[in-house]
């Protein structure tokens, strides 16, 4: 449907846009438009790795926690980018130790 094409594209522009901040050392901004994505229900991966990677950059003594609440937001959601993301948090989490 209509509103389907376009929270997706609401949701590849929240990612896309926070990558631009990231990029340019906005983290804060990053992680405030990420954080929105997810509440929103997205299930676009870079949203939740991204994420991730902004809480490691931030302050990587609170990361590893941080993340597993990402790993428990993505585990609720309904979609095939489910375990994809799953996968992937756990493989930034390896990094971390």
């Amino acid at each position: 449907s209509a509103c389907d094409t376009r929270f997706t594209t609401l949701a590849r522009s929240i990612a896309s846009l926070a990558e631009y901040y990231y990029n340019s050392d906005h983290i804060r901004e990053a992680e405030i438009l990420l954080q929105y994505g997810i509440n929103i229900g997205t299930d676009v991966k870079k949203n939740y790795t991204l994420l991730a990677e902004c809480y490691i950059k931030k302050d990587r003594s609170c990361a590893d926690s941080k993340i597993e609440a990402l790993k428990e937001k993505a585990s609720a959601l309904n979609s095939l980018s489910k375990e994809p993301i799953l996968n992937a948090l756990d493989d930034i989490l390896d990094k971390t130790k």
